[in-house]
């Protein structure tokens, strides 16, 4: 099965769809204003992600997944439990309206910033068929000697080993690199790389397991998946079943072992003895999951979104918690421009900027809608940046200060990563956004343009024109090979269009 990887929503197909959805909100009980709201909101984001070119471009998959996870599958679960899309809103009005307005944002910074993009990308046709497996190799070899460097040296600020480990992004791009090169090599037959498999296996047991990391058990599978759709590979039976079983075991079994045992990330003793410990206990987690989960429905300010219990599904949106936000800058006052100043001044490295302040702006959020206890200032809450701009300045901070923003974010990615079909590399850029454009807020597009397009940039060329010798060790070839693939870089080019 070929996996699907649009580059173009059909906008019959999208008027159907919003009528059907909307359709089924009017006979669930949705108010009439809220359903209307529904239906522009899909319009107008299948318009931008149309705009975009799809999943094709690092802005259009960062659409994608900001609409979808935000609210679109939040909806979606809403009429197939047949719930009103707006029971538990808290504004809904003011809170359809304000992702309508983020969408329209995004349209007009996808068509404003088009003159502003690099064509062809910088990136485009840096990899070379010639040094990709030893430029992955590479990259699994660094990733290791980083974490190993740090666990010798600890993660202090400012300390070179906490620098080292931010910039650790070399497995996910190795399993990238890795798997679209396997796909092209085969013409589509294979998709799995040995060393991406041990790249993500490598990820799942140290980071996942042994770190309590929710994000990184999946973030390999992920990747993997985006890798095989950019690159036009197909997907076996045998592949989809187990992407089933893996998926429903890491959320019954292990998403409650991370929940239960990260507690003990920072206690001593041995990880590994530590980790085997609490594997042994997730019947125990997941029965305090499901206390917690029994807890927090007995909770006024715990912004749910559906009256059945759904479980891991309530993580698959944002708007409710959007929604709580919103509520406290309709009914009591806005925030003004300081977190937008902090993710400025957050630009500036940590070992330039010793003292530099650290603000956690999900808890602060989090105890304005007042689900934190006073004394817990660690807590990290997500949110998407529907309610952070709002909560700035209202419609003001929405339709004025917002699309600036989007439109030199836009213009960055798109001009790094280029067409992802033709190069992997942009393909990073959108595996971040299936994780954090729904949730990451405003620091989430501040960061893919400030910290991780340079990083991005510097890694690849890294990876291209220095581990391919260090992976060469690993994995011989000839000098000449080597510095033939070096000094002609075509995989594939994007061309100018």
């Amino acid at each position: 099965m070929r996996l699907p990887f649009p580059t173009k929503v059909p906008l019959w197909g999208a008027i159907l769809f919003a009528i059907v959805l909307c359709l089924f909100e009017v006979l669930q009980g949705t108010s009439t204003f809220f359903t209307l709201g529904v239906f522009a909101y899909i319009i107008v984001s299948v318009l931008a992600f149309n705009a975009a070119g799809g999943l094709s471009t690092p802005s259009g998959g960062y659409i994608f997944f900001q609409v979808v996870l935000t609210a679109l599958f939040g909806f979606v679960m809403k009429a197939v439990l047949w719930e009103a899309a707006d029971s538990r809103l808290r504004v809904p009005e003011t809170t359809i309206m304000a992702n309508l307005g983020f969408s329209l944002v995004m349209l007009i910074a996808v068509y404003v910033k088009r003159p502003l993009t690099k064509k062809p990308a910088i990136l485009s046709g840096l990899l070379t068929p010639a040094s990709t497996r030893q430029a992955t190799i590479g990259c699994v070899i660094i990733a290791i000697a980083i974490d190993a460097y740090s666990a010798i040296a600890g993660l202090g600020d400012g300390t070179l080993a906490s620098a080292l480990n931010r910039a650790n992004v070399f497995l996910p791009i190795a399993i990238l690199i890795g798997t679209f090169d396997t796909v092209r090599r085969s013409g589509g037959r294979k998709n799995v790389s040995l060393i991406a498999v041990f790249a993500g296996v490598y990820s799942f047991v140290i980071v996942g397991l042994l770190r309590y990391s929710k994000e990184a058990m999946l973030a390999s599978l992920v990747a993997w998946l985006i890798a095989v759709a950019a690159s036009g590979g197909r997907l076996s039976l045998r592949q989809i079943a187990f992407i089933l079983v893996a998926g429903a075991g890491i959320v019954y079994f292990l998403v409650p072992y991370a929940q239960g045992g990260r507690v003990d990330r920072g206690t001593p003793g041995n990880q590994l003895d530590k980790a085997m410990t609490n594997l042994s206990r997730i019947d125990e987690f997941r029965a305090q999951t499901a206390l917690d989960a029994a807890d927090a429905e007995r909770q006024p300010n715990e912004p749910l979104f559906y009256d059945e219990k759904v479980g891991f599904l309530e993580r698959f949106q944002m708007i409710s918690w959007d929604d709580a936000l919103i509520e406290t800058a309709v009914n009591g006052s806005t925030l003004g421009y300081t977190p937008l100043l902090t993710y400025m001044y957050n630009i500036v490295p940590h070992f330039l900027w010793p003292d530099k302040p650290v603000t956690i702006w999900g808890n602060f959020y989090a105890h304005r809608i007042g689900m934190l206890a006073d004394d817990d200032i660690y807590t990290g809450v997500s949110f998407s940046p529907v309610a952070e701009v709002f909560l700035m300045d209202g419609w003001n901070s929405l339709f004025f200060v917002c699309p600036f923003i989007y439109i030199v974010v836009f213009a960055v990615i798109d001009s790094v990563g280029g067409d992802v079909r033709y190069n992997p590399w942009g393909l990073f850029f959108t595996m971040i956004s299936a994780h954090n454009a729904n949730e990451g807020m405003l620091a989430a597009p501040f960061t893919m343009a400030t910290f991780l397009t340079p990083l991005l940039i510097g890694l690849a060329y890294f990876t291209v024109y220095v581990l391919p010798l260090i992976g060469s060790l690993l994995l011989p070839r000839s000098r000449a090979a080597i510095m033939q693939g070096r000094t002609q870089p075509r995989f594939i080019r994007e061309t100018p269009s």
